[in-house]
């Protein structure tokens, strides 16, 4: 069948017939209709045995338009339509001539021509061309000037392309890499808070010499080795590890995304989103390090370097899931795109103008009113929420464009 919306023929199943169907290249809705009786039929053409010809039009009387009321009706089941001639009016008996002054006869009038119905002539085949006409095959009538032919049979449409099935299942399982990154990026989103509330119930955290020892390298005698207490250990199980994790996986995802379909228009996007993800990652790392053993004060702008990387990252992919979104007709895509577009401005905002002010302006006001535990265990409570607010935005939007990808590969599959 023909889409009404791309006009690209494609092929519904047999059950289909009478529901509505969405197509496979841009989504129209629409409803099968029956199938097309074929083209001409047994009641308008006869067979190759000669049977059920169509019948001659019925004159009054069994004459023909021609005939004189006083010659002789000669009946139609006299006429064979399998002679080699076309069906003939069988010739009228001629009349005397009339008589030419003087007594002379006239010269015998010519008989008229055969009247031949021209949509009963039988078209004969060359049998030695075509061969000879089989039971239920009919001959080709011959087609008068201005009279409309029958279409063609429309051509099977042509099968869908494998390469768009797997371009959309590898975005797919890309999409699904990202969503694995963000469940990792849980753990340092409460790592602050869980420890702060452990702080509370439990006392100090474990302080000392760390736990893992590393000969040559980590906690040991040699000159070139570093110490790690066990603190800076928890530091790096609660942060650094999830995050090299989150951020690989999210890499890994962005670079799988690139094998979608050429047609989305978001290969570039996925590229770009990659490459700046990567290298996001790289300045988190330094920042670790940093961190561990300079501190952030030295390196501001490894800081201002890696904010605007994985800003540039964020907004190539936002802007290809909003575009996938559209390419499939997933009307909540953008809203959830947007939305979550939003929220990250406003941390970015909060971060570069809300914190310096609440640190000079008011933490100071609230700790001479609160107590201080409370007061820290409030800030890290709140900074758990936002994170967690975050990553459940960033997964609804992620989730709302996989399903529209498994939707339109179950409808072409």
């Amino acid at each position: 069948m023909t889409c009404i919306g791309c006009m690209k023929r494609f092929r519904a199943r047999d059950e289909s017939v009478g529901k509505r169907v969405k197509c496979p290249y841009c989504a129209t809705a629409m409803e099968v209709p029956l199938p097309s009786p074929p083209a001409g039929g047994a009641a308008a053409y006869s067979s190759s045995d000669g049977s059920s010809p169509r019948a001659a039009p019925s004159l009054a009387s069994g004459q023909t338009p021609t005939q004189d009321p006083s010659s002789p009706v000669i009946p139609s089941s006299s006429w064979s339509p399998t002679t080699a001639s076309p069906l003939l009016t069988p010739p009228l008996p001629a009349s005397s001539p009339p008589a030419l002054p003087g007594g002379a006869p006239s010269a015998p009038l010519p008989a008229p021509p055969p009247l031949t119905p021209p949509e009963t002539r039988l078209f004969q085949p060359d049998p030695a061309a075509h061969g000879p006409l089989q039971h239920g095959q009919f001959a080709d009538p011959p087609r008068a000037a201005g009279r409309p032919v029958a279409a063609a049979p429309p051509a099977a449409p042509p099968p869908v392309e494998d390469e768009l099935i797997r371009g959309w299942r590898r975005a797919r399982r890309g999409l699904g890499w990202v969503l694995f990154g963000l469940v990792v990026l849980v753990v340092p989103a409460l790592a602050e808070f869980g420890k702060t509330l452990y702080e509370r119930l439990a006392g100090e955290l474990p302080q000392g010499e760390g736990w893992i020892r590393i000969a040559g390298f980590i906690n040991d005698e040699a000159p070139q080795a570093i110490t790690l207490t066990k603190l800076q250990q928890l530091d790096i199980l609660l942060y650094g590890l999830p995050l090299v994790i989150g951020g690989l996986a999210w890499t890994l995802g962005r670079l799988w995304c690139v094998g979608v379909p050429g047609r989305s228009g978001t290969r570039g996007l996925f590229a770009a989103s990659a490459v700046a993800t990567f290298t996001g990652g790289l300045g988190l790392g330094l920042l670790g390090v940093l961190f561990l053993f300079r501190g952030l004060d030295e390196m501001a702008w490894a800081v201002t370097a890696t904010a605007i990387a994985i800003a540039a990252a964020e907004f190539w992919f936002l802007n290809a899931l909003t575009a996938i979104g559209s390419y499939h007709r997933c009307e909540s895509t953008p809203r959830r795109v947007g939305f979550l577009g939003l929220l990250l401005a406003s941390w970015a905002t909060v971060a570069a103008f809300g914190v310096p002010y609440y640190q000079d302006q008011m933490r100071e006001w609230l700790s001479a009113r609160w107590n201080v535990e409370h007061l820290v265990l409030a800030e890290r409570g709140i900074l758990a929420v936002a994170g967690l607010l975050t990553i459940i935005v960033y997964w609804r939007a992620v989730s709302s464009v996989r399903a529209a990808i498994a939707d339109h590969l179950a409808r072409i599959d």
